[in-house]
């Protein structure tokens, strides 16, 4: 039914159809804001429109949710229809539906809503409806079920939805946004600010034990204290407060709560409870990855790899999962596999730094000296300010025993990031060359820069300033 665009892509959907993994035979719509005047107006009726498609047939259709498409999309293009498209035709969507707002002033917003067949389904409809604080659902749920009825050839019996106007919904609609254009400490003092007036709003109190989440994530990769952070969103997720449509989320969100918290026995019953009230959330799939592979063979996945398969069929832009994959595939040793991944995903996303950073460090274990020089300088060419990228470059050229270009990539990742394993480099080339005064002077920052107490490269650095200092003793 879909014809995807590149042949490392087919290989991937082919493998993952023999494997038992295959398609979900669901007619595949995407959401898009297009970035008017009236971005918030937009973005907001994205998550309206793709809950009205879940309610209205969610057995038939699959929608891609907004929060998939936040962090893969880019900002500045989304503006063009050509964009949109493109990207929903990389990812197997049959329809794309794009939202344009105008401002009508004291009439509120028109929204105009454009259904693009992007595979073999060629549907094009075209709908505009009015939009006014306070903000109703109902509207979009229409426009959903009058440009769903012809894909599927049937009607729906559209009913109210129950939606509260009344809620802080202007509120709500630029934390969201906030959110989006990654302001998520402004994002999180509007959800405050809300809650602060209706401690019962179920979105809100999702979205902050999202957010807290996710700074519980980055707080211990630094090493810092967490539990309170933990506490507060085990709250918000607690209560009577969440309806069916919020419930997914909420189980999910907890299950990946406990996984942080190492509370193992209820990260599994939340997560197998988030896909039994929705069995098609990609999200939930790949947090299963990160329990014990016994409790996930309890649930019907044979291994790890399963289930990222799963979930990238699911959500063919999930960036993290694919990246999850190639690693899974590298820490096998299987390289070809893990090339045909990031090559895969890199299909979608041509300038996906994830993408080619961890194809560049899968040329490096392999000495690919070649190909190491052609990804990092595609990385630079994407962004001249990746310190990393430079350092590869010059551990790519320093083990083809090319030191001047080597000490050139070195230096310039010092420059761009006080880059600590260049300094390393630099200190054991300038030992070698006699250069005893730079030696030390980069050998000792490497010390200082030490990272926590298993960091080998800050020992040999000690070890090797030892030496030049008392090397004529």
């Amino acid at each position: 039914m879909r014809r995807w665009p590149e042949l490392s892509f087919v290989f991937f959907m082919f493998v993952f159809h023999i494997s038992g993994c295959g398609r979900v035979e669901k007619i595949r719509v995407g959401c898009f804001p297009l970035h008017s005047s009236q971005r918030k107006i937009e973005w907001i009726c994205c998550e309206f429109f793709g809950e009205a498609v879940h309610r209205l047939d969610g057995e038939r259709f699959l929608i891609t949710p907004l929060d998939w498409l936040q962090g893969q999309l880019d900002p500045d293009s989304l503006y063009s229809r050509t964009y949109v498209v493109g990207y929903a035709q990389r990812v197997g969507m049959d329809a794309a539906v794009l939202i344009s707002g105008e401002d009508l002033s004291t009439d509120g917003t028109a929204l105009r809503f454009e259904m693009i067949g992007t595979q073999d389904i060629q549907a094009v409809s075209d709908t505009t409806v009015i939009i006014s604080f306070p903000l109703d659902q109902n509207p979009c749920f229409r426009v959903a079920e009058r440009m769903l009825a012809p894909l599927c050839g049937r009607s729906f019996d559209v009913k109210e939805t129950g939606f509260n106007r009344s809620g802080p919904w202007e509120l709500y609609t630029g934390g969201r946004w906030m959110e989006y254009i990654g302001e998520g400490d402004r994002a999180e003092a509007v959800y405050r600010q809300i809650l602060s007036m209706d401690s019962t709003h179920a979105r809100t109190r999702i979205r902050l034990a999202s957010i807290l989440i996710d700074r519980i994530v980055a707080f211990r990769k630094e090493g810092r204290y967490t539990e309170d952070l933990a506490v507060e969103a085990a709250g918000l997720l607690r209560g009577d407060f969440f309806t069916d449509g919020f419930a997914p989320s909420r189980h999910r969100l907890l299950g990946q709560l406990y996984i942080l918290t190492e509370h193992w026995n209820r990260a599994e019953a939340s997560l197998e409870k988030a896909l039994e009230l929705d069995p098609d959330d990609a999200n939930t799939y790949w947090n299963l990855t990160r329990l014990h592979p016994s409790r996930y063979r309890d649930l019907g996945y044979r291994n790890k790899r399963t289930i990222l398969r799963r979930a990238i069929d699911l959500n063919p832009g999930f960036i993290r999962a694919w990246i999850d994959l190639g690693q899974l595939y590298q820490f096998q040793l299987r390289y070809r596999q893990a090339e045909k991944v990031y090559r895969s995903l890199l299909d979608i996303y041509p300038n996906s730094l994830d993408a080619l950073l961890a194809l560049g460090k899968l040329y490096t274990l392999r000495n690919d000296v070649l190909n190491i020089i052609d990804i990092y300088t595609r990385v630079l060419e994407i962004d001249p300010g990746k310190g990393s990228a430079y350092y590869n470059l010059g551990i790519a050229y320093y083990n083809d025993e090319r030191e001047e270009e080597a000490v050139r990539f070195f230096k310039r990742a010092v420059e761009m990031e006080d880059h600590a394993d260049s300094h390393f480099y630099l200190g054991v080339i300038y030992a070698k060359r006699g250069e005893k005064e730079r030696a030390v002077e980069h050998l000792r920052r490497r010390i200082r820069l030490k990272k926590g107490n298993e960091d080998p490269f800050a020992e040999q650095a000690r070890e090797l300033l030892y030496d030049l200092l008392h090397e004529n003793q």
